[in-house]
């Protein structure tokens, strides 16, 4: 294991990383496999109001500018190719690795760093399926589920997310998909699979997730079920397709906060227009899931809580998020039309007296446009 003890690898990386840049997963993979291509490109029908995009000031810090906005007007998605990378000899930490070579994926300070005391727990072989952005978002976290079709049956997984998103324990028992829970741990073979994109593969385990939490709200009994649901299922899926409208509020906890300026009265309007406004702070996962599944159309403001769309809605529905003019991003775009839904962008300004302003009118154009585009 060389000289300095494995347990002390964060401190000599951070050391060498003010000398030198960081390495990246490539960089020490000893192996590194395909498992599934890179693919050209997803049609979309995404509604873009004309003008939308003029109003969009700074995107979100871990995007990449120049990309994300090429991206937003674009006919078609491309999606990366999805990798399994083998490291060897790895400290596994609560959010990221460290190896003899440098910390990689950590989201955390070495200054929060405490080495284990004694020996280090060993394991011969786990599977990593966490991200940067996962440990961050609860988004990310969730859709990452799909990325277990990779993990061999009675395999160590590693996925754990943080236990202070309310919901994580709810879509682990209705998906059956859980994760080893160790914080510390030395690995001799990690395999670490790579998936940002939303290729086929990927988007039909989502599919497949998403038939599974429907199957789970008709029959709860089914909870952790991981057996393909009858054809029924599936096509129940598809009911409420005539008109169903939702709004989903999002829970403002102090975590890049984006509060819609007079929401009470935009709730109003939108309730006058047909809209169930839906409050997460009011239910439990099961009570969002339940009021979200079916719905023809649903309008949120950009956020990790729109994540619940991409097992809720049905394929065909349009899913609006409103995002904010100084964090754009369109990654629940994106993830909705992996899932077969349709994407309508609204961008909302900053209000002068606080929040971000959403006029009525933007959403229904939308609509409107996104109806004549199917």
């Amino acid at each position: 294991m060389g000289i300095i003890p494995a347990k002390f690898w964060p401190y000599t990386n951070a050391l060498r990383g003010k000398l030198r840049p960081r390495p990246d997963f490539d960089a020490v993979a000893e192996e590194i496999e395909i498992l599934a291509p890179a693919e050209p490109a997803q049609p979309r029908r995404r509604a873009l109001l004309p003008g939308m995009v003029d109003r969009i000031q700074k995107v979100v810090d871990m995007a990449d500018p120049v990309r994300t906005l090429a991206n937003v007007e674009a006919e078609h998605t491309p999606h990366m190719a999805t990798r399994r990378l083998l490291l060897r000899d790895v400290l596994l930490l609560p959010r990221g690795i460290s190896t003899r070579g440098g910390n990689l994926n950590w989201s955390d300070s070495v200054k929060r760093y405490q080495p284990t005391p004694g020996p280090l727990p060993e394991l011969d072989e786990a599977y990593y399926l966490e991200t940067h952005q996962g440990y961050r978002f609860f988004a990310h976290w969730l859709v990452g589920l799909a990325t277990h079709q990779y993990v061999p049956p009675g395999a160590t997984a590693f996925h754990r997310g943080n236990a202070r998103w309310p919901h994580m324990a709810l879509y682990r028992a209705v998906t059956g998909l859980g994760s080893a829970e160790q914080d510390v741990a030395l690995v001799r073979r990690l395999q670490v699979i790579d998936e940002l994109g939303f290729g086929t593969q990927r988007r039909r385990q989502m599919a497949r997730m998403r038939a599974r939490v429907h199957r789970w709200l008709a029959d709860p009994s089914t909870a952790g079920d991981e057996t393909a649901p009858d054809p029924a299922t599936l096509a129940r899926i598809g009911a409420g397709l005539a008109g169903r409208r939702v709004y989903l509020r999002r829970v403002n906890d102090g975590n890049f906060r984006r509060e819609v300026a007079d929401e009470e009265a935009l709730c109003e309007a939108l309730a006058r227009e047909g809209f169930d406004i839906v409050d997460p702070a009011t239910l439990d996962g099961e009570g969002v899931l339940r009021r979200l599944a079916g719905a023809a159309i649903t309008v949120t403001i950009e956020g990790s809580h729109a994540a619940h769309c991409s097992f809720a809605l049905p394929p065909g529905a349009l899913l609006i998020p409103l995002i904010p003019c100084d964090r754009f991003t369109a990654i629940n775009a994106v993830r909705a039309e992996a899932m077969d839904c349709q994407a309508g962008l609204v961008v909302v300004e900053r209000a002068a007296d606080g929040g971000y302003r959403v006029w009525l009118d933007d959403i229904l154009r939308t609509i409107d446009l996104a109806l004549t585009l199917r």
